[in-house]
């Protein structure tokens, strides 16, 4: 890996935070294996009563699907605390807040819906029936295409961008362009916490 081109194509608030950005994607890891586990439900009907010896590759990567539960939450507050460090006391807009949250996340998350609803469909036409989640009605699939999502239709783990939508309108109401750091990065983390 370059580690020039690395530094180069960091935001402003990963080059000021390089541990924090490393802590994320670790934690992006970790969540990839806690949702990895899904899909070995239907061999046991539920991961509560799933060996955890049966999954793929458990010997090398046991530490990884014992510890990932909390992963998801350890990545939200560092996300928030890097998006806060990057905005907050900055002259950004919160036009260009929306627009940067936009682009970075719903271009992932229709081509993640894409690809989960080709998977489905060909799973219905060769089972019978949908994978993990079978709530993949088209009123579901419309829900989805405004990146609304319970976690019970399609790619249930997208629902954690749905949750997103409210977290960055209350950031932009009370903590984007106001000039007091600490308590805007205090009051994000507590927030993205929170949830």
């Amino acid at each position: 890996m370059d580690i020039q081109f690395v530094m180069e194509n960091m935001t402003r608030s990963e080059a000021r935070l390089p541990l924090m950005s490393l802590l994320r994607w670790v934690a992006s890891i970790f969540v990839i294996f806690w949702h990895y586990q899904n899909f070995l439900i239907y061999k046991s009907g539920s991961l509560d009563s799933l060996p955890k010896t049966d999954l793929p590759f458990y010997d090398q990567f046991h530490f990884l699907y014992n510890n990932s539960l909390n992963s998801v939450g350890v990545f939200w507050v560092v996300s928030g605390l890097l998006i806060s460090t990057t905005y907050t006391g900055t002259n950004k807009s919160k036009r260009s807040f929306i627009k940067s949250r936009f682009i970075r996340l719903y271009p992932l998350a229709m081509i993640s819906l894409g690809l989960i609803t080709i998977l489905q469909m060909v799973s219905l036409s060769v089972n019978g029936y949908f994978l993990i989640y079978l709530n993949n009605s088209i009123g579901n699939l419309f829900l989805n295409l405004l990146l609304i999502n319970s976690g019970t239709s399609f790619n249930g783990p997208i629902y954690s961008v749905t949750l997103l939508i409210p977290i960055y309108f209350t950031y932009l109401a009370f903590f984007l362009g106001k000039r007091n750091t600490t308590k805007s990065v205090c009051g994000s983390l507590i927030l993205l916490g929170s949830f």
